[in-house]
């Protein structure tokens, strides 16, 4: 008896050790894959659901005929049919049908992006087909970032290194990018990893002061209104 327990406390563990799978390089099909699962994550029976709130008689017809017409996003996933995230929402921004149906029932009020691109687009449309270019309208942006971290939040000592993202130079509608200045005395500097760029800091940090540090870079931007981003506090990780 003895022996066997022995010998199934010996399969145990080397069924534990050959379990583990070995880590796998960097994959970008499975990485997408991922990231499309994520992103197209709902059933024909939740998108319906949304629908029914505006039009509670929708057919399978008329989902058939937004599918083609693409106004409901969805694909196929490993042979399941999936349909984007915010899929309800946007046919009634992308059909023209639907929207009138949505407008009906809840007025007439636009929020204030869809009001900005009310009067922006065409605006932006007109100079296109004017002088023939896809790229107008150069806007000139000066963007920001404020870090601060609470004093004593951190170790003393410790080294708090923080990546903050910074405009691509191999877009057509972003042009000079110009790193301005950085108002205190952390290390700075540019990594590019992909298509991906980020502005990286790094500071040590005393007991008893709290750590503010601002960046500031600007950029000409074209066919695009001015766009601010606000960061939010984030708890210390050793």
């Amino acid at each position: 008896m003895r022996k066997l327990l022995y010998i199934v406390m010996i399969f145990i563990g080397v069924s534990a050790c050959t379990s583990r799978q070995e880590s796998k390089p960097y994959d970008w099909d499975d990485d997408l894959h991922q990231r499309l699962l994520a992103d197209f994550c709902l059933t024909e029976s939740q998108v319906k659901d949304y629908i029914r709130k505006y039009i509670p008689d929708v057919t399978d017809e008329q989902m058939r005929q937004w599918e083609e017409s693409k106004a409901l996003e969805c694909r196929v996933i490993d042979g399941e049919k999936r349909y984007f995230r915010n899929a309800g929402p946007n046919l009634f921004r992308i059909d023209s049908a639907c929207c009138a149906v949505k407008m009906e029932k809840e007025g007439t009020s636009l929020s204030t992006s869809e009001q900005v691109n009310k009067e922006h687009l065409p605006e932006v449309m007109a100079a296109v087909r004017k002088e023939k270019t896809p790229v107008v309208q150069p806007k000139r942006m000066r963007v920001t970032y404020t870090l601060t971290v609470d004093s004593n939040a951190v170790p003393a000592g410790k080294m708090i290194r923080c990546w903050l993202p910074y405009p691509r130079t191999d877009q057509s509608r972003q042009r000079d990018v110009k790193f301005v200045k950085v108002f205190n005395a952390l290390q700075r500097r540019n990594i590019r990893a992909g298509l991906a760029r980020v502005i990286h800091k790094a500071s040590e940090f005393c007991h008893d002061v709290p750590l503010l540090t601002c960046s500031s870079a600007r950029r000409r931007m074209l066919r695009s209104a001015p766009a601010r981003r606000r960061g939010r506090a984030l708890p210390w990780r050793r």
